[in-house]
C-alpha cells in the first residue's frame, strides 16, 4: 500500500518538475518568437509595391521552410495548453493509482459470487487499469507535443492557417489533429473510467454490511452516475470542432485506424503492436469468460447478497 502511495506521489513531482521545466523553455521561447515578429514589422518597407511584398513574404517562407509567425505564435499558446493538461492527468493518475490499492482485495471475484458481482469486480478492476493507463498516455501525448511546438518554426504547415485557425486550439486541430485528439480524449476518458469505477466498487455489497449501508451505497452510486451525465452534457456543449463527445471518439477511431493500420507501406512497429494487440485482446475474452471455479473461495462470506 505504501509503495502505491509513493509510487502517485512520485507520479505527481515529476509531472509538476516536467511542467515547470516546460514553463521555462516557453519563457525563453516566446521572447524569441515575438522579437522575430517585431523585428518583421519593423523591417517592412513602405515603399514596396503589392507584387513586391507578396514575393518576399514567399521567399520568407520558403527559408523558414513553410511556417510563419502567426503559426509560431499560435503553437506557443499550443504548448501552454499541453503543460496545463499534464499536472491534471497526473493528478487523476494518481488518485487511481491509490483506489486500484484499496480496492484490490475486495474488487477480486471470489468463487461463491453471484455471476454479476463476478462481473461487476472484474469490469471494476479492467476501468482502474485502464484509467491509469489513458491518463499516462495523457500525459506522454502532450510532452511530446508540446516539445514538437517548440520546433514549429523550424516545422512546414499545412498552410492555409490564416484563412483556416485563428486560435492555439484551432491551430493544433488543423496540423496536428490525431494529437489534439489523443490528449483530450485520453484526459476525459480515464476520468470517466476511474468515477465508473468509483461507483461501481460503493455499489458492490460487503461484508458485514447492513440494508441501510446497502441503501446508501446505492444513493451514492446512482448519484456518481447522475455527475458523469451533467459532465458529458456539459463537455458537449463546449465543443468546437465537433458536435458531441461520440462524434469525437468516431473520429479519433478513424484518425488511429488510418495512422496504424490502413496504410501502405505499413509501419514497421506494426509487426509488433499488431499480434501484441490481438494477445491482449484474447488474454482479455478469457479473464471475463473464466468460470467460478478458478476464483478464490470466501470462506468468511460464502454469499454477499
Amino acid at each position: 500500500m505504501r509503495v502505491l502511495y509513493g509510487l502517485a506521489a512520485a507520479l505527481l513531482s515529476v509531472s509538476a518538475d516536467a511542467t515547470a521545466s516546460m514553463h521555462a523553455t516557453h519563457t525563453a521561447f516566446l521572447p524569441y518568437s515575438k522579437t522575430r515578429i517585431h523585428n518583421n514589422a519593423s523591417q517592412k518597407r513602405p515603399n514596396l509595391e503589392p507584387t513586391a511584398k507578396v514575393a518576399t513574404l514567399s521567399q520568407v517562407q520558403a527559408i523558414r521552410g513553410g511556417g510563419s509567425d502567426m503559426d509560431v505564435e499560435l503553437a506557443s499558446n499550443a504548448f501552454e495548453w499541453c503543460a496545463n493538461l499534464g499536472a491534471p492527468a497526473a493528478l487523476v493518475g494518481g488518485a487511481v493509482l491509490a483506489t486500484m490499492a484499496e480496492t484490490r482485495s475486495d474488487m477480486s471475484p471470489k468463487k461463491n459470487d453471484k455471476r454479476h458481482i463476478r462481473i461487476v469486480k472484474k469490469l471494476t478492476r479492467f476501468l482502474l487499469l485502464s484509467a491509469f493507463a489513458l491518463e499516462i498516455i495523457s500525459i506522454f501525448v502532450t510532452t511530446v507535443t508540446g516539445t514538437m511546438l517548440l520546433s514549429q518554426a523550424d516545422r512546414p504547415t499545412g498552410g492555409g492557417g490564416g484563412d483556416t485557425y485563428h486560435s492555439a486550439m484551432g491551430f493544433l486541430h488543423f496540423n496536428h489533429e490525431f494529437e489534439y485528439l489523443t490528449a483530450r480524449i485520453t484526459f476525459l476518458q480515464g476520468l470517466f473510467h476511474w468515477l465508473i469505477a468509483t461507483a461501481l466498487e460503493v455499489a458492490v455489497p460487503k461484508q458485514g454490511e447492513g440494508e441501510a449501508a446497502r441503501k446508501m451505497n446505492r444513493f451514492i452510486s446512482s448519484s456518481l452516475f447522475t455527475i458523469i451525465l451533467f459532465m458529458l452534457s456539459f463537455y458537449n456543449s463546449h465543443m468546437t470542432f465537433y458536435e458531441n463527445y461520440f462524434m469525437m471518439l468516431v473520429e479519433y477511431s478513424k484518425e488511429c485506424w488510418e495512422r496504424f493500420f490502413w496504410r501502405w507501406p505499413p509501419r514497421p512497429m506494426m509487426m509488433f503492436y499488431g499480434p501484441a494487440l490481438i494477445v491482449s485482446g484474447y488474454f482479455g475474452m478469457q479473464a471475463f469468460e473464466s468460470p467460478p471455479q478458478y476464483d478464490q473461495i470466501d470462506k468468511d462470506n460464502p454469499d454477499p447478497q
